[in-house]
């Protein structure tokens, strides 16, 4: 007999969309209701300046939900800058604009994810914590002037970062000894200046901030990382219904990790733990960022994104990035990719160009677009394989490249990783965050 059915799904999301205005200024607010206000730092007459693009809270919990989402951003921007007679870029992009050449300082797209309880803040806070350095790999952009070599060069730069530190209790009774811990032993003077961060918005609702993800060039990018930030917040959902808590990895491996994600994006080397038997001490080896992240959306999030409806059109962003490599796609793998390429073709219209990827918001968007045109068949490959990855909880095996996709237990012969390090010198707090289980057949979204 039917006593109750449990439904995990998504709270409300809030995403401030960065981008760069040259030579001009924006309303408080658009005629859609988007909330325009700009970056820290002083304007300077002459040079771009960063501004964020604030729609309101929304739940984004279905395609259609997130296409209006995106749809709305994109319109609200193109109506207002038209409206203002100003230039509009993407972050961290270079181009010339009524003949001489501006760059676009960089900036983040903010995501905040609104939690149900303090100690579904709690557990999303650390699982994040243990995936930022992946986070990173993925989003990050580099120096527009440099040679796009990856890796995030805001947050090589910042001073105002630090890496995430573990949280034992986000409930307000324990925050603020939590936080004058942290100051004392760790020289956290604010948990604000964390790449991932516990915060109460002003009506009270307790929520997550995400800092550590660069502002996309583009608003479909932009949606495609606001799914899989959604993810998480579901994945945080289940554990707490489960009744599971998140372990404290070692602070120094993950800051090693972030340190390598910031300066060589995916194609950085990151340590993790190796599973070991039970009693002994797990090894840690180092495996490619690309690889982790596979595994981490096959093995943990596919679940997930199974119960947002994620289509493979609107994770095209991170299958470009993982997957059109070794497809001889290169060139399509991200926006940046793109834009370099457009910027050497197109030089004297190139901002126009630059301006018209930012307010792009179809699923997939320009990467998508450019590579059906280079190689129709490669990119349906690729859409229905990460169909089958999204659908695997469905009965249909998740597709496993033969060099991707593998966690380190899973690696063998050519593709383990050569070198070890020394075992931990310790673990600490709570037990039972380290394994992940699917739901049983029924449960819902």
């Amino acid at each position: 007999m039917l006593v109750g059915v449990t439904r995990i799904g998504a709270l409300r999301q809030h995403v401030a969309k960065g981008f760069v205005v040259v030579d001009g200024h924006l309303p408080a607010t658009g005629r859609r209701g988007t909330v325009f206000n700009q970056g820290g730092g002083e304007r300077v007459a002459g040079k771009p300046a960063l501004w964020y693009a604030e729609p309101a809270p929304r739940w984004l919990g279905s395609p259609a939900a997130r296409a209006e989402w995106a749809g709305a951003i994109a319109a609200d921007l193109a109506e207002t800058v038209a409206a203002a007679h100003v230039s509009l870029l993407p972050a961290s992009v270079a181009a010339e604009v009524d003949g001489r050449q501006v760059v676009g300082p960089p900036g983040d797209d903010r995501h905040v994810i609104e939690v149900a309880s303090a100690v579904e803040q709690e557990v999303l806070c650390n699982l994040l914590r243990e995936h930022v350095p992946l986070l990173i790999a993925l989003t990050g952009r580099a120096d527009p002037e440099g040679s796009g070599t990856g890796g995030s060069h805001r947050l090589g730069m910042s001073r105002q970062h630090v890496a995430t530190r573990y949280l034992a209790s986000a409930s307000t009774t324990h925050l603020a000894r939590v936080e004058a811990e942290l100051r004392r032993t760790d020289g956290v003077a604010q948990l604000e200046r964390m790449d991932v961060h516990p915060a109460t918005l002003p009506d009270g609702t307790p929520a997550v901030v995400l800092r550590c993800i660069d502002a996309a060039a583009s608003v479909s990018t932009t949606t495609a990382w606001a799914l899989l930030v959604a993810a998480f917040g579901l994945r945080a959902r289940r554990l707490v219904r489960d009744g599971r808590r998140l372990r404290n990895l070692p602070q120094q491996i993950l800051e090693e990790n972030r340190a390598r994600a910031v300066a060589r994006g995916l194609r950085a080397r990151l340590t993790v733990e190796e599973p070991a038997a039970r009693g002994e001490q797990p090894k840690l080896v180092e495996c490619s960022a690309r690889d982790l992240l596979r595994t981490l959306i096959v093995d943990t999030l596919s679940v997930e994104l199974d119960n947002l409806g994620a289509t493979p059109q609107e994770l095209f962003p991170i299958a470009a990035a993982l997957d059109l490599p070794q497809l001889g796609l290169s060139g399509c793998v991200s926006d940046d990719t793109l834009l370099r390429g457009w910027a050497r073709q197109h030089r004297s219209g190139f901002a126009a160009i630059a301006g018209n990827v930012l307010l792009d918001a179809a699923p997939g968007g320009p990467c998508l677009a450019a590579a059906n045109q280079i190689a129709p068949g490669r990119t349906h490959l690729v859409l229905g394989e990460w169909a089958a990855i999204v659908a695997a909880r469905k009965g249909a095996e998740p597709p496993r490249r033969p060099s991707a996709g593998r966690g380190p237990a899973q690696q063998s012969g050519r593709d383990r990783p050569p070198r070890q390090r020394s075992e931990p010198r310790g673990r600490s707090g709570q037990r039972g965050g380290g394994q992940h289980q699917r739901p049983h057949k029924g449960e819902q979204s």
